[in-house]
């Protein structure tokens, strides 16, 4: 049974604002199927430049889950972004796809990390 030793608070960037959830117990896991820009773009995603879509019957990310890792072959290659729709298997999901963004991701990581030997001398 959960306690409220199992909550976090949140800082939300808004105003100071915090949000406090319970933490789950599990962390789950599912496999995905990924699907071609093509098919996916029959469904309102939006554009997809910079994101792949994954359908799998029964199996989605949804809500929550956004910002979670996606992995493949022991290698982070995503970041949870939106699911189309309310969140049901019979409509994609789209993740952040982590090549496409390496330049810019490698490229923030040095400049945080000068400020941070900056700030630190």
């Amino acid at each position: 049974m959960k306690s409220y030793d199992d909550m976090v608070e949140i800082e939300d960037g808004k105003g100071g604002r915090i949000i406090t959830k319970l933490l789950p117990e599990v962390l789950r896991a599912t496999e995905l199927q990924i699907i071609s820009k093509e098919q996916c773009g029959k469904y309102n995603v939006g554009n997809l430049e910079g994101r792949t879509c994954v359908m799998t019957a029964g199996k989605k990310f949804c809500d929550e889950d956004s910002g979670g890792a996606v992995v493949f072959d022991n290698h982070m290659v995503g970041v949870v972004s939106e699911c189309a729709g309310n969140c049901t298997d019979t409509e994609p999901a789209t993740y952040s796809d982590i090549g496409y963004y390496r330049e810019w991701i490698d490229r923030k990581f040095e400049e945080w990390l000068t400020r941070t030997k900056n700030n630190v001398q």
